[in-house]
């Protein structure tokens, strides 16, 4: 039953900021510039590591990056820096899929960085 609860808590909250975002990037984009230009990033370092992991693990099974991992999802984990696999879960744009396959090398990725 607790964890029922707490899956049930965390869709709510992913589905949440989810919309939120969607709605901001939305709003941002009318202005005609591109996501990453429109979007506040926290810490710019991470970004950026995020994307150089995300583009090299692209070339190595012979995908397009945003196959890997969205820039919304690259841009979400540098602002919220999660810990956790289950904070990554949380994190928007990060799906089931992308923990189980990517999680521990973004999580390595953010720990590295603090």
């Amino acid at each position: 039953i607790i964890l029922g609860a707490f899956q049930a808590n965390c869709k709510k909250r992913k589905a949440s900021a989810i919309s939120t975002a969607t709605a901001l990037t939305k709003k941002k984009l009318q202005s005609g510039a591109s996501a990453t230009e429109q979007e506040d990033i926290a810490d710019k370092e991470l970004f950026d590591r995020i994307v150089k992991w995300r583009l090299e693990k692209a070339h190595a099974e012979d995908v397009r990056a945003f196959r890997i991992l969205t820039q919304k999802a690259a841009i979400a984990i540098a602002n919220g820096k999660p810990q956790t696999a289950t904070e990554l879960l949380m994190t928007p744009f990060v799906g089931k899929a992308t923990v189980e396959k990517y999680g521990e090398e973004i999580l390595r990725i953010v720990k590295q960085n603090d």
